[in-house]
């Protein structure tokens, strides 16, 4: 009997075994996700850059509303914006 068909019975016979080395691979997994997940938030909250463009997208919709009323509203707002 081969390697490769031992592996395949061996999983066959004793399912549980390669729950032994999924399982904490999955834990693992799923560790890195969550402290880079959190990493990334908070390199973005410190930098301050997501408030900054907020910030520049306001100003920009603030500018729009202000032009529509000097032009007198002569047609309606549009109020949807285009994704980024």
């Amino acid at each position: 009997m081969s390697l490769g068909d031992a592996v395949p019975e061996l999983v066959a016979r004793f399912p549980w075994i390669p729950v032994l080395f999924l399982v904490p691979l999955c834990i693992l997994y799923d560790l890195y996700c969550y402290v880079r997940l959190r990493a990334c938030y908070l390199m973005r909250r410190l930098s301050g850059r997501a408030s900054r463009v907020h910030e520049e997208k306001v100003k920009k919709v603030q500018e729009q509303v202000m032009e529509w009323n000097r032009t007198g509203r002569k047609n309606r707002m549009c109020t949807a914006r285009p994704s980024e």
